[in-house]
């Protein structure tokens, strides 16, 4: 999927590929810095994009696509299984902190079976999805993204957790 979202005063450029057209694009708004807003898994690769712009920040805490089923699951101290091949996935779950990500189905057939037949594990994987699951909320996300913007209006270069 590709996609171009045009709002005042925003300009989102989504899509395989898009990345490789930054520096054309901040030429072409004339910006005279750039934030930069990444996944932490995208942090290093954003960091080496940033090089040769003018830069007014990175922010790398982005969580994408959070699964809400995921979210809701640690709530109730259930840890998930998914697919480390989703985005969305392995933002949200800790490999064998908050839940299991596997790489395909036979993975996900033991990772079930492990999970059923081991209540200590459960519990364990549960209570800590639970205790992580406060990180995703709109008034961390809205903290952290206010931390970066008042950081760029000083002046001031951010990077990292906020």
């Amino acid at each position: 999927m590709n996609f171009t979202y045009v709002s005042l005063p925003t300009r989102v450029v989504f899509g395989a590929g898009s990345i490789r057209g930054l520096a054309a694009e901040v030429e072409r708004l004339g910006a005279k810095r750039v934030l930069l807003i990444s996944t932490p898994g995208r942090a290093e690769m954003v960091r080496n994009l940033a090089k040769g712009l003018a830069l007014a920040g990175v922010f790398d805490r982005a969580v994408m696509h959070t699964p809400l089923a995921v979210v809701e699951a640690a709530q109730h101290a259930v840890p998930t299984i998914g697919y480390r091949s989703s985005g969305g996935l392995t933002d949200s779950i800790v490999d064998g902190v908050t839940g299991v990500l596997v790489d395909d189905s036979e993975d996900l057939v033991d990772a079930l079976e492990q999970l059923l037949r081991d209540p200590v594990l459960r519990e364990e994987l549960g209570r800590k999805a639970q205790a992580r699951c406060a990180e995703f909320s709109w008034d961390q996300s809205a903290d952290a993204m206010r931390t970066v913007l008042a950081a760029v209006r000083s002046g001031r270069h951010v990077s990292g957790v906020v």
